[in-house]
């Protein structure tokens, strides 16, 4: 069964370029991600107080848009939105090239950039998630996650080691305009998808009520199993967010990693994520996937673990290993669960509402992050670094813990709940 849904799987013409659209805007976005970063640093000299303004950036589109941008996305046709949000991404990606080759790039043109991309990403990644079970069959829909799940993946691994090497050799402008053209070629492989979309329930109605607004809130909290999801991904956000902002300090300062190092440590990540969206599909067949989400979470909390546990080894040699194992075993384990999670709610929520509980879900993994991680930079000036990696490290078990004591455990597999 498993290699005839891959077989027709890839025979889907429609799938397959709206999977290359994916693949090419997310590959873009990773190289970008370095430029627009080191365009600030390079181009601008910006201190600490302006990263941290550019942080802030990114994440407030989840707070301030998200339940907007859920209804947006099912009220209309969710392929000319993927075409709109690619098409303003690359025309606001462009305008900082253009500021930088005039003279007139400035702090404040950068932030109000990237806030309005990250807008357009929310948009984007919610209604691609939304048109996947329009375009393809519900038993095709696992297969499809582990399929883009793999091409974010080998992003991860290729898309910062391009953009650095493009930042290093042309500059950051041309980095980030090739960011541009990415997004620009995603949506010409979405114009060509052959798939004739049918308006969704409620297009005709230009009403917003408060209750259209809560409603991603209201499925996404209310069902036994989407509940805890969003609470064990809630508390991801804030202790991830909090260990992600001080991981490359911690290990350049305190575990004397070099840049080559760091770079292989981080190549492992994305390699591990890669090769779990691979067997996925090979996986989810023939084990439960209750059992399996708890267990990719569990997994990665224990390479969340190995980051401060390297500490107690400094000047040895295994501080490398078991910083490539905490990757290896992490990155693996959430890419496992996150296609499991997707495909579940592709089946298990109306489409109708599918594009407001993906931005709820969207909202619970982005804009935690940043208060864990303020949190944690008060602690770990009172108490320092190790300390506090450790409290976020234990907070980030209790994420399985949750999954454990709820229905998840025991759910057989996605298509049954």
């Amino acid at each position: 069964m498993a290699s005839t849904e891959m077989t027709s799987l890839w025979r889907h013409r429609g799938f397959l370029h709206l999977w290359g659209a994916q693949a090419t805007s997310t590959f873009g976005t990773r190289i970008g991600r370095e430029a627009i970063a080191l365009s600030a640093v390079m181009l601008l000299g910006a201190g600490p107080l302006d990263l941290a303004w550019l942080n802030l950036a990114v994440s407030l589109p989840y707070l301030i848009l998200g339940l907007a941008a859920g209804l947006l996305i099912d009220r209309v046709r969710r392929r000319p939105l993927l075409i709109a949000t690619d098409l303003l991404r690359a025309g606001l990606l462009v305008t900082i090239p253009l500021a930088a080759w005039i003279g007139d790039f400035s702090l404040a043109q950068l932030l109000i950039v990237v806030f309005l991309v990250t807008a357009c990403t929310l948009v984007f990644d919610a209604a691609h998630q939304s048109y996947v079970p329009v375009l393809i069959e519900k038993r095709w829909l696992l297969d499809a996650n582990a399929k883009q799940e793999s091409t974010s993946a080998a992003s991860e691994v290729i898309g910062p080691p391009i953009g650095g090497l493009l930042v290093q050799t042309l500059g950051a402008p041309i980095a980030i305009l090739c960011d541009a053209v990415s997004y620009v070629a995603s949506a010409l492989l979405l114009w060509r998808v052959p798939h004739k979309e049918p308006p969704p329930a409620g297009s005709g109605s230009a009403r917003v009520t408060w209750d259209d607004l809560k409603a991603g809130f209201r499925i996404v909290f209310r069902h036994r199993l989407f509940r805890p999801l969003a609470i064990a991904k809630t508390i991801r956000a804030i202790c991830g967010g909090a260990i992600g902002a001080f991981y490359v300090l911690y290990l350049f300062r305190d575990l004397k990693v070099s840049p080559a190092e760091l770079g292989i440590i981080v190549g492992c990540g994305g390699a591990a994520a890669f090769a779990a969206a691979v067997v996925t599909t090979r996986i989810a067949a023939v084990t439960p996937a209750g059992p399996g989400m708890v267990a990719g979470i569990a997994a990665a909390a224990v390479g969340h673990m190995l980051l401060p546990l390297a500490g107690l080894f400094v000047g040895t040699w295994a501080v490398i290993p078991l910083l490539m194992l905490g990757q290896l075993i992490s990155d693996f384990g959430l890419a496992y669960a996150f296609s499991l999670e997707r495909a579940l709610r592709q089946h298990h929520i109306e489409n109708a509402v599918l594009g407001r509980a993906a931005t709820v879900i969207s909202m619970c993994g982005n804009a935690p992050g940043p208060i864990g991680a303020v949190l944690a930079g008060i602690a770990a000036e009172q108490f320092g670094l190790t300390p506090v990696l450790w409290i976020c490290v234990a907070g980030y078990a209790l994420s399985p813990v949750v999954l454990l004591c709820s229905p998840i455990r025991a759910l057989p597999r996605v298509e049954a709940a």
